[in-house]
């Protein structure tokens, strides 16, 4: 919009110039003024050639400083070759000078070609004023008419180049406030957006982690119901899946918050060595069904190590690299090492580093390939070699261990990634399995009431209260734990929060409002599948004491109830 005005702007003064020109010149011919007449055509023939300029496609501002140039000669000739004295026309020509300089090519150059023209002005008035006999003026003949004429002229051309060009400012800045009118209702929408893209994803939390939380209990339980020695490691790689699935989708969850301020890696006690023969086992019968030879190589030194860290984080980044490789080799083999490379008394270094004879990565590609969703199509067999959020998600994770992600690869020959991350040794760990469920006489008969609406998470927690001797009593929904919870004795709630009649917040906030000071004391533990839930509002509800995040470990709801026991 403004530079639209500039133009035009350039366009009136400098055809009002030459009509000007050309009527001055026909008073002048037939005054017979020869001198004044030949300088009118020259000016005229410069004003001509700027307005061509401005209409060939070179930059508009070539016209603009051909027609400063002109105006300035216009008023050096006249003030100091020529030896004028100062008039009115002649102020008139600076403020044409500054305003159309200022107005069509900015700052910079206004300042510059009003400075070039205001100084002989100001000689030439000074030396009039102060040394009146010390400058010869020249008597230069002007018709009346003409002078008037011309006075008349620049002062409305002033005015039409003012008004223009605050007309234009006036509309741009009109526009400017729609726009960010617009902007703020977009930001609105946006948010609202976002909004319910944060609530779906909660919603599908919860959805993907109550069926989940199923798999993993009834794992659980087939651990302890004397499983033949050949289904052990099944069900200690299903176990594995299924927990590294839970993973999975906290890191869709997070992926914007993945980054060293707002995710906290946790202190595990694991075995690299263990961790990598899970990965291999969850991936084995996938490369076996490819026909490609898949290798797990950890460092001898790792099989006698336990370290603390993040085991999630780990297997997390060992999964998505495994998986693509996997995913995108057809032939070939797919290796997974971990190598030594620094051991103290108290940490470990370790390289990994996941090797494929797949597809590869176009050189072109290597600079996008950590980029979420990017994918790099195969010339030759129009594959893809997608990336999507898993190795975005690997090097984010990489990163908060102090690592980095690397990788050298070369189209049609595989790819190899490869990261190093520095553990603190665990001293005189214990070998842990994977699946524990220990009994306790310490919760042989106490009184448990499960708050839950879901059958198949129902049958899970009964199996795995049985193993200590509880046989709990069930409420589908928050009205009828609130009224088993007045009408019998219990020892503790394990409180399920989305239910339907009664939500879990509501059922706990009205067994606080018992009249009887110990059953509006009993210990309400919420579990569920909700982490919005669980981390955002059960941290403040003050009405329910304790939380479980569904899927969960056995030992971890033992030791809350073995809590409530004490």
């Amino acid at each position: 919009m403004i530079n639209q005005t500039k133009i035009q702007i350039l366009a009136v003064s400098l055809l009002s110039l030459i009509g000007l020109c050309l009527f001055l010149a026909i008073i002048y011919l037939f005054n017979i003024d020869q001198f004044l007449f030949i300088r009118l055509l020259i000016f005229l023939t410069l004003y001509i050639t700027a307005f061509l300029l401005l209409l060939y496609k070179t930059p508009w501002t070539y016209a603009g400083h051909f027609l400063m140039l002109t105006l300035t000669a216009l008023i050096w000739t006249g003030t100091v070759l020529f030896r004028q004295s100062v008039n009115i026309s002649t102020i008139q020509q600076n403020l044409l000078v500054l305003t159309i300089s200022y107005y069509t090519l900015g700052d910079k150059w206004g300042t510059i070609y009003s400075s070039i023209n205001i100084v002989p002005t100001l000689l030439l008035i000074i030396a009039d004023r102060y040394f009146p006999n010390s400058i010869e003026v020249q008597t230069v003949n002007v018709n009346n008419l003409s002078y008037v004429i011309a006075v008349t002229f620049n002062f409305l051309l002033l005015m039409y180049i003012h008004y223009r060009f605050l007309k234009a400012y006036k509309i741009s800045n009109l526009k400017e406030k729609r726009l960010k009118e617009h902007l703020q209702k977009a930001v609105i929408a946006a948010e609202e957006l976002a909004s319910a893209k944060t609530n779906f994803l909660s919603t599908m939390s919860h959805e993907l982690r109550t069926p989940l939380n199923a798999v993993i209990g009834m794992t659980n339980i087939l651990m302890v119901e004397d499983p033949k020695p050949e289904q052990i490691e099944n069900l200690n790689i299903l176990y594995f899946s299924a927990e590294n699935l839970m993973a999975t989708i906290n890191d869709i969850l997070d992926f914007n918050k993945i980054d060293s301020s707002t995710i906290i890696l946790s202190e595990d006690t694991f075995s690299i060595t263990d961790l990598m023969l899970n990965v291999y086992g969850t991936f084995k019968t996938v490369a076996r069904e490819k026909g490609i030879e898949f290798n797990c190589n950890p460092d001898n030194e790792l099989k006698a190590l336990h370290v603390k860290g993040d085991q999630a984080r780990l297997t997390q980044i060992l999964f998505n690299l495994v998986g693509n490789a996997l995913k995108y080799t057809s032939k070939g083999f797919v290796i997974m090492d971990a190598l030594v490379t620094n051991l103290t008394d108290n940490h470990v270094t370790v390289k990994f580093s996941v090797e494929d004879t797949g597809i590869g990565i176009p050189a072109d590609r290597h600079n996008r390939v950590f980029e979420p969703f990017i994918q790099t199509q195969h010339r030759s067999s129009r594959q893809h070699h997608g990336t999507g959020l898993g190795l975005t998600i690997a090097k984010r994770l990489i990163d908060l261990h102090n690592g980095d992600l690397a990788f050298t690869s070369i189209e049609g020959v595989g790819t190899v990634f490869t990261f190093t991350i520095t553990y603190a040794i665990a001293h005189d760990a214990a070998r842990k399995e994977i699946v524990t469920i220990t009994r306790s006489s310490l919760l042989k008969d106490l009184r448990v009431l499960i708050a839950e609406d879901e059958r198949i998470n129902v049958l899970v927690m009964k199996k795995i209260l049985k193993n200590w001797e509880i046989t709990p009593d069930v409420a589908v929904n928050g009205q009828e734990a609130l009224h088993a919870v007045i009408n019998n004795d219990y020892d503790v709630v394990l409180m399920d929060i989305n239910m339907p009649v009664m939500d879990g917040f509501e059922a706990a906030r009205r067994i606080r409002d018992i009249d009887d000071k110990r059953k509006s004391g009993i210990p309400i533990i919420a579990v569920t599948a909700s982490l919005e839930a669980a981390l955002e509002q059960i941290s403040t509800f003050k009405y329910i004491d304790d939380c479980i995040l569904k899927p969960f470990r056995p030992e971890h709801l033992k030791e809350k109830l073995e809590q409530v026991r004490r």
